[in-house]
């Protein structure tokens, strides 16, 4: 997969220059998702080296044989086909629940047997802290490339940042701050680097 990875950003969220802000505002909102996202990325840590003994997740594109992830069968607990559709659920941690869900998706012409045509990625759920809610969701296109992603920084159930890529390269980050149902931050990315902020301020 290209580009950087939305996970491992904590350092962005400059939560040290705000801790001391009023409570009730939002500068002091980034400062808790700043310690949240820390651990939440502690989390993600464990999570894929658990992953990696199992679970090689993660796609660059499409692939023409059925090998878009190497799955160890012990951590391998569900899968269904319906329709186009193949769902395939992951037990990485060994307590019987399912801990990452892939859903894959053929692309190209309907005529061709479902078998001969490409077997794209096209969504991931991932349960980082294994209380089994989805803490993130990643949305693929056609081609097998990440293009958006949705977190949940603090484990409650509700997205507080989701982002945007191009190619596989973030482009964009919107935060939500104010413990509404949108965004209230925006982060701007080129080339994987954070070159502008923009905010709310209503």
């Amino acid at each position: 997969m290209g580009g950087e990875s939305a996970l491992f950003d904590a350092g962005s969220l400059d939560p040290g220059s705000v801790c001391n802000q009023d409570p009730s505002g939002t500068e002091w909102r980034v400062a808790s998702i700043g310690r949240e996202m820390s651990t939440f990325c502690r989390s993600v840590r464990l999570f894929t080296v658990l992953s990696l003994s199992g679970v090689a997740f993660g796609c660059a594109g499409a692939e023409k044989e059925d090998t878009t992830a190497e799955v160890d069968d012990s951590s391998v607990m569900e899968v269904t086909i319906s329709g186009e559709a193949e769902t395939e659920e992951y037990d990485l941690n060994g307590d019987g629940k399912p801990d990452m869900t892939s859903v894959f998706t053929r692309v190209g012409d309907p005529a061709v047997p479902r078998e001969q045509r490409a077997r794209v990625l096209a969504r991931k759920e991932i349960d980082v802290n294994f209380d089994t809610k989805t803490d993130v969701k990643q949305f693929y296109g056609d081609d097998g490339v990440m293009v958006r992603e949705e977190m949940d920084l603090d484990f409650d159930s509700k997205i507080d940042a989701i982002d945007y890529y191009v190619d596989g390269v973030r482009v964009r980050r919107e935060m939500f701050l104010n413990f509404i149902e949108k965004p209230s931050m925006w982060k701007y990315y080129n080339d994987g680097k954070l070159v502008q902020k923009a905010k709310d301020t209503t």
